[in-house]
């Protein structure tokens, strides 16, 4: 029904015809974002770059997928706290994710000023949107202007990761091993 409303501009924008400053991205079989003409309007060309920015990063970043995983996991195990709190937090890390991608092309100042914007609008709960969750801890993350690693820290902290998942089972279970012939072999 969007396509029907809107104007397509290519790789993957759907444009409205709409005064308010609204933009949000929808997964499916063809991701799209979808923005209107209010953007451009309300911001400026940076605001509006960045708001673009954090919406596509959401698609790259399959973020649709990891909030839709952490709902049915909610709504399968009901009485598991965790999994009754994982849809909000997920929803949190992923506007988090997308405004650091945006602030990385973008500038903090754009992203920033974009999200004072358009965080007083609604959008639609299935999509996932600037406007979305934890708008407050976002603009104090982007007002105290922490820096996202270089590539190296990133290689670095994967590698220490990786490593420490490869190695710390077979670590216990060397010790637990160790431990148990001890207590049962006897001297």
């Amino acid at each position: 029904m969007l396509r029907l409303a809107g104007r397509w501009e290519p790789p993957d924008t759907l444009w409205l015809a709409h005064d308010r400053p609204l933009a949000f991205s929808l997964a499916g079989r063809r991701r799209i974002v979808v923005a209107t003409d209010g953007l451009t309007r309300h911001l400026g060309a940076p605001a509006a770059a960045a708001v673009l920015a954090h919406e596509r990063a959401h698609l790259r970043g399959r973020h649709h997928l990891l909030v839709a995983t952490a709902e049915a996991l909610r709504a399968a195990l009901p009485f598991v706290p965790l999994f009754g709190r994982a849809p909000a937090a997920i929803r949190a890390l992923v506007e988090l994710a997308a405004d650091a991608a945006a602030v990385r092309h973008h500038g903090t100042s754009a992203v920033r000023s974009a999200l004072l914007c358009v965080s007083h609008h609604d959008t639609p709960r299935s999509a996932l949107a600037m406007t979305g969750d934890a708008v407050d801890l976002r603009l104090a993350r982007l007002r105290h202007g922490t820096t996202t690693p270089g590539r190296l820290r990133r290689a670095v902290t994967c590698a220490v990761a990786g490593l420490t998942v490869t190695a710390l089972p077979f670590a216990v279970g060397t010790v637990g091993l160790l431990g148990l012939s001890l207590v049962t072999c006897p001297g």
